[in-house]
């Protein structure tokens, strides 16, 4: 869970995350043979959870994030029992030839988790996150040139703001939801034009979601941005309309948290697993002018899993199974990959082998 992934035209990278031994700081590589493990943690930056990255040409990026050496992370660390470490450094990996470099940096934000970084050109735009006393709404914009932080001034009207989406769409920044100081789902969105570096708050009203989505731009499409949650609808990004999609992701009209995704083409997403305030479930959604698909089984019943389109598959990876809600302690955590061939057919057999299941 909480585990980076990024795709390349050769595959998929992996790294980090948590499960039942603590956090991990390893590096795998999925390809059409399987995973294979590239960098096994020594060299690598520390485990952590919560951290953000970002991919720039063939280097990808982590910035800070949650740690703890305690093998019960999500279940005392997350409910505040454990004082938690918060890092501040960055790593690059170099994906074409496998290595991690910590950066040296000037003027670093201080320590968070529950933060952005998205690329834009030769930069990395750092906004929002939280560490153990203050929630912040400060935007930091890094230098890939010359590895220098910026703080851009603040801008008050913002509130403050962790665990929210962010992406860079055309020359802007576009920041959506979150959880606020009191711990309260927020519903707004913001722009910030990455040409006049000024803040605008676009006036739309969107749908109550769950704290558990993603914001995604199409490629091709210069005018849309798509919302993944609960429910699940699109923005015109010039009209700033706001249009709902057929298929919310509900189960038996509960919302879904948790829940992993991965884009199909530029109009259809796949969804899978998460929960409801009850259960764990294990449906996955294709939703579009299509309609859904129904592919469920028990063997995929997880939370907190990962979900990425690779080639001419969806493939479904880790997580966990856990009480929803009350204490959230980890009944099991999943090492298991499955595939969806072609999106459209039913997916391998409970209990068969190799990059297919």
């Amino acid at each position: 869970d909480y585990a980076a992934h990024v795709t390349s035209p050769e595959g998929v990278w992996v790294f980090g995350g948590w499960g039942r031994q603590g956090l991990f700081n390893d590096l795998f590589f999925l390809t059409q043979n399987g995973f294979e493990t590239v960098q096994d943690g020594f060299t690598n930056p520390r485990g952590r959870a919560w951290f953000g990255s970002a991919l720039s040409g063939s280097m990808f990026y982590v910035h800070g994030g949650l740690a703890s050496h305690d093998a019960v992370f999500r279940t005392r660390v997350i409910s505040c029992q454990l004082q938690p470490f918060i890092h501040s450094d960055m790593w690059s990996l170099d994906l074409l030839t496998h290595t991690w470099s910590e950066l040296t940096l000037t003027d670093i934000p201080p320590g968070r988790y529950g933060h952005s970084l998205s690329a834009y050109h030769s930069y990395l735009l750092l906004f929002g996150g939280r560490d153990t006393i203050t929630v912040f709404r400060d935007l930091w914009v890094l230098s890939l040139v010359n590895n220098s932080w910026t703080k851009l001034m603040d801008f008050p009207n913002i509130p403050p703001r962790h665990h929210h989406v962010a992406t860079v769409h055309s020359t802007n920044l576009y920041i959506l939801g979150g959880t606020s100081e009191s711990g309260q789902t927020l519903l707004d969105m913001w722009r910030l034009d990455l040409v006049t570096w000024q803040w605008v708050k676009l006036g739309v009203s969107l749908p109550e979601t769950t704290s558990s989505y993603a914001i995604d731009a199409p490629p091709g499409d210069p005018s849309i941005l798509l919302v993944v949650g609960d429910p699940s609808y699109t923005i015109d990004v010039a009209s700033m309309n706001v249009q709902l999609l057929n298929n919310s992701l509900t189960v038996d009209g509960t919302g879904l948290a948790y829940f992993a995704h991965a884009r199909i083409s530029n109009t259809e997403i796949l969804s899978q697993g998460g929960e409801t305030h009850e259960n764990i479930v294990s449906d996955t959604i294709r939703w579009a002018a299509s309609g859904s698909i129904d592919i469920a089984t028990d063997s995929l019943l997880r939370s907190g899993h990962k979900m990425f389109s690779f080639g001419k598959a969806v493939y479904v990876y880790g997580g966990f199974l856990a009480a929803p809600r009350a204490g959230r302690a980890i009944n099991q955590v999943h090492n298991d990959l499955w595939m969806l061939p072609n999106a459209e057919h039913a997916q391998c057999s409970p209990g068969t082998a190799g990059v297919g299941c």
